[in-house]
């Protein structure tokens, strides 16, 4: 899953990813949104997996497996979940199959 892919299912469904950290993370960029749950700059999905696995991280969290995040500029494409692999290089996987699927999307509020 190369880099953007996320970004474009999401907007391809009227939606945005979701930016693992604040505006100003070296991650964000204007293809993902910035919420209450972009907190963890370097750890992406792991402020959501803390609220739905009692806090543990996306690699123990079977809900996030073949989940994976937007990631501007990150080297490996996008960060998934693959088994125990947290942050596996998405430029390893194709979307669609049974190891991946865009995950972590957001509405835009309507103004």
């Amino acid at each position: 899953m190369t880099e953007g892919q996320v970004a474009n299912t999401c907007e391809e469904v009227g939606m945005k990813a979701v930016c693992s950290g604040p505006s100003n993370c070296k991650y964000s960029s204007s293809r993902c949104m910035v919420t209450t749950l972009s907190t963890n700059c370097n750890n992406p999905m792991y402020p959501l997996s803390k609220l739905l696995c009692s806090g543990s991280k996306p690699r123990s969290c079977p809900q996030f497996e073949g989940v994976f995040s937007y990631m501007s500029n990150w080297y490996g494409g996008e960060c998934g979940r693959v088994g125990y692999d947290w942050c596996a290089n998405g430029d390893d996987f194709v979307a669609g199959t049974l190891e991946a699927s865009p995950g972590m999307v957001a509405r835009p509020r309507r103004r």
